[in-house]
């Protein structure tokens, strides 16, 4: 009876948490007043790997932490060295670190890790809180639609790699087999 009461109150715990992000997010900040979305995006772009390192902490998964830790060395430096190669121009003429975008590449991070790391329940609101924060860039006229999606890429192929399950008795692989010209999704469920 006591863990279930404890359990209630730290899902009502993270939910409030989570309503106040999404609030503090949404309501424009005195020195940026008229750039709610900008805002929203700066602030999510933080929240979410936040948050997902707060979901693992929440639910005393180590491992999970620092598989997240592992995903974001890949991804940051793969999106900061880019910035520094590739020199593509922001829409709105403010500098030549246009692509990838590394506002989109933190959110993808965070929502990446906890699809792959806790299922779709996890990751389904992440990928759309992430997709806005790629969208606000856009509307911001800091990056290009190409920019967030290489972003995206980034962050879901490293988490790909680097996250393990946490529940591993269903678990999904994409197969590709060139030799025979074939290709499919593997399953293993375990009872």
């Amino acid at each position: 009876m006591r863990s279930r009461r404890f359990a209630h109150r730290r899902a009502t715990a993270l939910r409030s948490g989570a309503l106040a992000l999404l609030v503090a997010a949404l309501v424009p900040s005195p020195a940026r007043a008229g750039d709610g979305f900008e805002t929203f995006g700066d602030v999510m772009r933080v929240a979410l790997p936040a948050a997902a390192l707060g979901i693992s902490a929440v639910k005393r998964d180590g491992d999970g932490a620092l598989q997240l830790a592992a995903s974001a060395v890949p991804t940051f430096a793969l999106t900061y060295g880019l910035k520094a190669v590739v020199h593509e121009e922001r829409p709105d003429h403010s500098g030549d670190d246009s692509f990838p975008s590394g506002h989109a590449s933190s959110a993808f991070l965070g929502a990446s890790y906890l699809h792959y790391r806790y299922g779709w329940k996890y990751g389904l609101p992440a990928y759309t809180l992430a997709a806005l924060v790629g969208a606000s860039r856009v509307e911001a006229d800091k990056h290009f639609v190409h920019d967030v999606l290489a972003s995206a890429a980034i962050a879901n192929l490293s988490a790909y790699f680097l996250t393990d399950p946490a529940n591993d008795r269903v678990f999904l692989f994409p197969y590709c087999d060139t030799r025979k010209r074939s290709f499919g999704i593997v399953a293993s469920l375990r009872f």
